[in-house]
């Protein structure tokens, strides 16, 4: 990003995939930017190649996963048409072609006009680290990280591109009006039909920016000062009395720990009408003061997470102030004032564009570092939000020292661990974001729900209240799915009013459904694949497409639920070859019995 010219093209942060709104209408996970064949560009009339009738269009695409051991997975983005994609490279034969905008995957070899690592020489390694990425490695957990970028914004977008898993697949496509999020973002027209020189709207660095404040160019100085008044300024008293400051009694953290920031937030908010949890009495400060309800769920490393997850998953959301993310990193938190240990998972930042500078005035008073805990983790582990103020002591716990109860395998739980490190961090990221199979490593802990009264003792007061901290507005579609609570070095708080449910005697699984119908290749039981190739043939599905399953959906009812989906109201809708299989007290989701999960 730069100034931009002719020769030298700039490109905004904000044209990355990012998140797209829950609820939106055309079901997509992600909004982004494209290069566009010639065919959408001018159909193929030969136009040139500057502000061709296709420049400024969006289109609905839905493709699928067609690398890695889950494919078939369908995903829906929006599209807007920025660029052309230079003929030779992406005229596919005068078809229509996207050519994603997608941070760190570029490979220069096929880039006519790649400036980024002039214009931002600071994200150089951001830049390069996913350029090979499936060229000198078929192996699609490798030649790709995405926390090599600095920016947020950018890391999200590469991020959100590599989960598609999209090797160059077949997809469908049809034009649509832009949504509000893309159709504002900065364009030709709106910067007076010519390259930004003065500065840059802030919703080129972010699209959830504000378009009416103008941001310096990044790497450039900053802007010169104003001029001062002309009326002289009242008088400096001789001796002005000292600038107020927030200060927290000091805490000795053990060896190998650093200090931080203590502070809570709440990712599903109860003033949200428009969410099952509505509470008409609740606070409204989440929903007014620090968009609450257009987050709720929402968490900058995963996307979208539902209710029940989050009620049982211990998640931290991290901010320092020397820009470091420990993106989906394992976060151990210890309280000197509770003497108490929390592991819990790196989900999410805060975001200073959303409550003023907070995030930073924050950490600046933790020695530069943030740890914001997740409501419903604070009240599970110290029985109150109040709770967490102060500070803290934290450390990031080495890969090969978490332990989470099992590992995601696509076979028959042969006691490997596959997938790598997302898909192996819980129960929930296996079965639904992975489509693999949970193959648990030892007997699951009891899940307790939250507790309303604390039983543990206060921690040091502080000389002020705490700054609110809300979560940066992040990425993903919920599905439902296996929640988990991460260990703790105390046996979790039990809730004085609920008393443990048993869960009912496991019967034996049903065996696969049967039919005189068509089959199809399905992952879910519900849906077919969007590929007519997997749908052709066994061979084809189970070879070519990495597909688990041929069967005939149409034997599921429209009203039945889908393998990995929720029925732990509703036990006796699974699709037929599914059982409800319970997770805990809490959880249940339609699953396929082990025996023929091939």
């Amino acid at each position: 990003l730069g100034s931009g010219t002719d020769s030298n093209p700039a490109h905004c942060h904000s044209n990355a995939l990012f998140t797209a709104p829950m609820g939106n209408e055309y079901g997509a996970k992600f909004y982004g930017a494209a290069a566009i064949s010639r065919f959408l560009w001018d159909g193929n009339t030969n136009s040139g190649d500057w502000m061709g009738e296709g420049c400024g269009k969006c289109w609905k695409v839905t493709g699928s996963s067609n690398t890695g051991p889950n494919q078939g997975v369908s995903t829906t983005v929006v599209l807007k048409g920025t660029n052309i994609c230079p003929t030779g490279i992406c005229n596919e034969n005068g078809k229509a072609h996207f050519d994603i905008a997608a941070p760190g995957f570029d490979v220069l070899e096929y880039s006519w006009s790649n400036t980024c690592e002039i214009l931002e020489a600071n994200e150089i390694e951001g830049f390069q680290s996913c350029g090979r990425w499936l060229i000198d490695n078929q192996d699609p957990s490798t030649n790709c990280d995405c926390s090599k970028f600095n920016s947020p914004v950018l890391m999200a977008g590469c991020e959100h591109f590599y989960s598609l898993k999209w090797d160059n697949p077949s997809v469908v496509y049809e034009e649509v009006s832009c949504p509000s999020e893309i159709a504002n973002l900065p364009c030709w027209e709106e910067n007076g039909n010519g390259y930004p020189q003065a500065g840059i709207p802030e919703t080129c660095m972010d699209p959830n920016g504000d378009p009416n404040v103008v941001l310096p160019f990044p790497g450039s100085p900053p802007p010169p000062p104003v001029a001062p008044p002309t009326v002289p300024p009242p008088p400096t008293p001789t001796n002005p009395p000292p600038t107020p400051t927030t200060t927290f009694p000091p805490i000795e953290c053990p060896a190998g720990y650093e200090t931080a920031r203590w502070t809570w937030y709440i990712s599903y908010p109860k003033c949200c009408e428009d969410q099952p949890h509505y509470d008409p009495l609740a606070p409204t400060d989440e929903c007014t003061m620090y968009n609450g309800c257009a987050w709720d769920g929402d968490f900058a490393y995963v996307g979208n997470r539902p209710f029940d997850y989050v009620q049982n998953t211990d998640i931290i959301a991290f901010f320092a102030s020397s820009g470091e993310t420990f993106s989906k990193k394992i976060i151990r938190v210890y309280s000197p004032g509770h003497d108490k240990t929390v592991d819990a998972i790196v989900l999410d930042t805060c975001g200073d564009t959303d409550c003023d500078g907070c995030c930073t005035e924050n950490a600046n008073t933790g020695g530069g570092y943030l740890v914001d805990m997740e409501e419903n983790t604070v009240v599970r582990h110290f029985g109150a939000l109040n709770e967490a103020n102060g500070l803290v002591c934290w450390q990031i716990l080495p890969d090969a020292e978490y332990d989470a109860g099992g590992n995601c395998n696509w076979g028959e739980c042969d006691g490997s661990a596959q997938g790598g490190w997302d898909c192996n961090l819980n129960e929930y990221e296996c079965e639904n974001t992975c489509s693999g199979s949970w193959c648990p490593t030892s007997p699951p802990a009891p899940t307790d729900p939250p507790v309303t009264n604390p039983t543990t003792a206060s921690p040091a007061t502080t000389t002020e209240t705490p700054i609110k901290s809300p979560t940066d507005a992040p990425v993903t579609n919920p599905t439902t799915g296996s929640p988990m609570v991460l260990p703790t070095t105390e046996t979790p708080i039990r809730s004085p009013t609920d008393a443990p449910v048993t869960p009912p005697p496991t019967t034996d699984p049903p065996a696969p459904p049967t039919s005189d119908g068509d089959p199809c290749c399905t992952w879910d039981l519900k849906t077919c694949s969007l590929d007519p190739w997997c749908n052709a043939a066994d061979t084809n599905c189970k070879t070519g497409c990495g597909g688990p399953f041929w069967l005939d959906v149409s034997l599921c009812p429209a009203a039945g639920v889908a393998k990995g989906y929720d029925c732990t109201d509703t036990p006796n809708v699974c699709c037929p070859g599914l059982y409800c299989k319970v997770h805990s007290q809490w959880y249940h989701s339609c699953e396929v019995a082990p025996s023929w999960k091939k």
